[in-house]
C-alpha cells in the first residue's frame, strides 16, 4: 500500500505546537501547494494571517484545539477545493476575517468536519465570523462535525445539501478504512 499513498505537499505547516503566535503574512500564487497553511496536533495557537489559497485551501485545521485566527484568507491566484476546513475532531476553534477568493472548485469557501486520515472524532465547537470581500454570502458546509456546535456569523450561509452530501462522503470513507482495517494516522491508498 506504501506506493498508493499521497502525502499532502503544505507551504507552512505547525504540527504539534502549543501555546504559540502563529501569524503571518504570506502572498504569491501557490499552486504547488496543498494548503499554504496548515495546523495539525496542535493546541492553544493564535494569530493574525494573510493566507493566499493553495491546490486545495488555504487553511487547514487538523487534530487541533483552541485554534483562533483572523485576517484575510484565499486569492492569489489559485482556485483551491475550499479556502479553509476544519476537520479530525478539532474544537474550540474561532476563525474570523475576510475571505478574498473569488470563487472555488466546490462552490464551498469553509468545510466544517471534511473527511481526516489523522482522527475519526466529530469536529465541534466551531465559530466562524467572516465575510466575503465581494460581499455575497460565505457558503460553509458541515460534514463529520456536531452541527448544533458550529456557530456561523452572519457573513455566513449554511449550504444544507452540500453538508448532507460531505456526511455521506465521510461516513462511506470511515466505514471503508474500517472494512480495509486501515487505522487513524495512515494516510491509505490514492483511491480512498
Amino acid at each position: 500500500m506504501e506506493s498508493s499513498i499521497k502525502e499532502d505537499h503544505n507551504f507552512l505547516s505547525h504540527y504539534g505546537k502549543s501555546n504559540a503566535d502563529i501569524s503571518e503574512i504570506i502572498s504569491g500564487t501557490f499552486g504547488d501547494f496543498d494548503a499554504i497553511l496548515k495546523v495539525s496536533h496542535s493546541s492553544n495557537l493564535r494569530g493574525t494571517v494573510v493566507v493566499p489559497n493553495g491546490r486545495e485551501n488555504a487553511v487547514d485545521i487538523n487534530v487541533c484545539s483552541n485554534i483562533t485566527l483572523f485576517g484575510y484568507f484565499g486569492g492569489g491566484g489559485v482556485t483551491g477545493a475550499q479556502v479553509i476546513t476544519a476537520k479530525g475532531g478539532s474544537h474550540d476553534i474561532i476563525i474570523g476575517g475576510v475571505i478574498t477568493s473569488a470563487k472555488t472548485n466546490s462552490g464551498i469557501d469553509v468545510d466544517i468536519g471534511n473527511h481526516s486520515d489523522q482522527s475519526r472524532a466529530l469536529t465541534r465547537r466551531v465559530k466562524l465570523n467572516l465575510v466575503r470581500e465581494d460581499g455575497s454570502p460565505v457558503k460553509v458546509r458541515i460534514g463529520w462535525a456536531l452541527p448544533f456546535s458550529v456557530k456561523l456569523g452572519p457573513g455566513c450561509k449554511y449550504m444544507l445539501w452540500s453538508s448532507l452530501t460531505l456526511k455521506s462522503y465521510v461516513l462511506l470513507k470511515l466505514i471503508v478504512r474500517v472494512v480495509l482495517r486501515i487505522p487513524p494516522g495512515v494516510k491509505g491508498p490514492a483511491w480512498l
